[in-house]
């Protein structure tokens, strides 16, 4: 009785080595492929934020998992079982909306010194000359994107004994953005039509204070720039950009915005 005993635990055991066996095997080709896809994903991020380098290691590397697991693993699918699974994991990333994509919002603040054009009467006194800015956009894919900019610049203007007044040229407009990415490096440029205000204040003529004036048209705004990427979502900017239009008051005065400015920026991406 103890030999036929022994002889079923003896069996018992045997069949749990080769279910637990059999189970790892089974294991094996799902195991290595899961993480050649996490590799995969891995490179498409790091090639969204510009990384080259680094996406073209992470896809050699998740190419060579995928040849391993494919010569090592018993338990590979038949072609029908592979093409049925491929279409799933297609259908479930479309749900998702993909795996990596680059990051879509774009928020940049600026400051800088402006070239600030010309006035009808006066002198600019460009050492007075700054400029703020703001972007907003959504990039539709990696190079292509829509938002809207906006620009102040400010300069006083003194003619003379006779007087002097504060200018501040403002746009504001919906605009087209367009990026181009190399490791951390990223070349940027825009266009944008809008409104472009005239803005005439602390006016003083013959040492007697005048009232102010404002006046306004459609304008353009045009820049480019290159972004530095500290972060997958933050980067330092520095960026060329004018003003173009041609503003008149109701008095005559007339003022031409146009000229370059250099501005330095903060940009987030999220």
């Amino acid at each position: 009785m103890k030999q036929i005993t022994y002889f079923k635990f003896f069996l018992a055991l045997l069949f749990l080595v080769t279910m637990g066996v059999q189970v790892q095997a089974q294991n094996c080709y799902e195991i290595g492929m899961s993480e050649s896809r996490a590799m995969f994903n891995e490179a498409q991020r790091l090639q969204s934020i510009g990384n080259e380098d680094e996406a073209a290691k992470m896809f050699l590397a998740a190419f060579k998992k995928a040849q391993e697991t494919e010569e090592n693993c018993k338990d590979k699918p038949t072609d029908n079982e592979r093409k049925t699974k491929t279409s799933n994991i297609s259908s479930q990333q479309g749900k998702e909306g993909g795996t990596a994509r680059p990051v879509p919002f774009y928020l940049n603040l600026s400051a800088g010194a402006s070239g600030f054009g010309t006035v009808s009467f006066g002198d600019l006194d460009k050492r007075s000359a700054t400029v703020f800015g703001a972007d907003v956009a959504y990039f539709f894919n990696s190079w292509l994107g829509a938002g809207v900019k906006w620009n102040m610049a400010n300069c006083n203007v003194d003619f003379g004994k006779a007087g002097s007044y504060h200018d501040q040229i403002t746009f504001i407009g919906p605009g087209i953005y367009g990026r181009w990415a190399k490791e951390r490096i990223e070349f940027a440029a825009g266009a944008s039509v809008g409104s472009l205000r005239w803005r005439l204040s602390n006016v003083e003529v013959n040492h007697i204070a005048g009232s102010n004036q404002s006046a306004a048209t459609t304008g353009a705004f045009l820049w480019t720039g290159v972004n530095y990427l500290l972060t997958r979502n933050i980067g330092v900017a520095l960026n060329l950009q004018s003003t173009m239009g041609t503003v008149k008051t109701d008095e005559g005065l007339e003022r031409n915005p146009a000229g370059a400015s250099v501005v330095m920026g903060i940009n987030f991406r999220f």
